[in-house]
């Protein structure tokens, strides 16, 4: 009997010497941004010749803040894109090529490529069209993007 209160004792202590370890590597600053932490994404963020950040291997697109619609709360992003002029957005924020329906708005700004979808936080960005339009049509919308032009 003894023998068995000895290991449930052990195994108790191993898992909350387990526990603390896991929360000392998972939370603790110094610990978590070491290099050395396994727990840690020490993955390394590559910046083109432009400037811009390329998505880590295996991904497709990066997320940013929302930075297209400042100073509009979420909720009436899509009322307040109805009322604005397409030509004059298009200039303020950089944008090449767009494409809109009533969910995504997409744009291409230099090389990158944005997909936004009404109300969200954050953008996708991606480095290619295909990707983008790969997850678009995975959505379930088709999206055309036409040029600064077209939209006089």
């Amino acid at each position: 009997m003894r023998a068995i209160i000895s290991i449930v004792k052990i195994i108790t202590m191993l898992f909350l010497v387990g526990a603390l370890t896991y929360f000392a590597l998972k939370n603790v600053p110094f610990v978590n941004e070491a290099k050395w932490n396994p727990l840690t994404s020490n993955a390394q963020q590559y910046v083109d010749e432009e400037g811009y950040v390329v998505p880590l291997e295996g991904q497709k697109y990066i997320l940013e803040d929302n930075e297209i619609l400042r100073n509009v709360p979420s909720s009436q992003a899509r009322q307040f894109f109805n009322w604005i002029d397409k030509h004059e957005f298009m200039q303020v924020n950089d944008f090449t090529r767009m494409g809109y329906d009533n969910e995504y708005l997409i744009a291409q700004r230099d090389t990158q490529y944005i997909m936004y979808k009404f109300g969200s936080k954050k953008v996708r960005v991606y480095t290619t069209e295909h990707d983008l339009y790969f997850d678009l049509n995975r959505e379930g919308h088709q999206i055309e993007m036409s040029p600064l032009s077209s939209f006089n």
